[in-house]
């Protein structure tokens, strides 16, 4: 019996450790959330600088001139459309408060 209790513990498999290395700790992580939080929060105050945008650099073939003309016209079109909507919504707005203001009168 004593025989089989010393085999039984040298079949004991050995514990194996692996180091990952993850992309960011939590120590990491926390020091990012709060240059961002302090970031929003300057931005709430007024107080941020403004970083100059990149430029973007000019296309090199006539492929890629031609979307940047399509997406920029797409752009466009689209943000005039959404200021018609707004427009088109807050003159429905008015006219559903008048509608109900003579409604309230009578």
């Amino acid at each position: 019996m004593a025989e089989q209790a010393i085999m039984a513990e040298e079949m004991k498999p050995e514990k194996k450790i692996a180091f990952a290395n993850r992309k960011y700790t939590n120590e990491e992580k926390r020091k990012m959330e709060e240059e961002e939080l302090e970031q929003l929060l300057k931005e709430q105050k007024g107080e941020v600088e403004e970083q100059p945008e990149e430029q973007e650099a000019e296309p090199a073939n006539a492929e890629e001139k031609t979307f940047k003309k399509r997406y920029s016209d797409l752009r466009r079109h689209q943000q005039q459309q959404a200021e018609e909507f707004k427009k088109e919504i807050e003159a429905l707005k008015s006219q559903l408060s008048q509608a109900a203001q003579k409604e309230m009168k009578a």
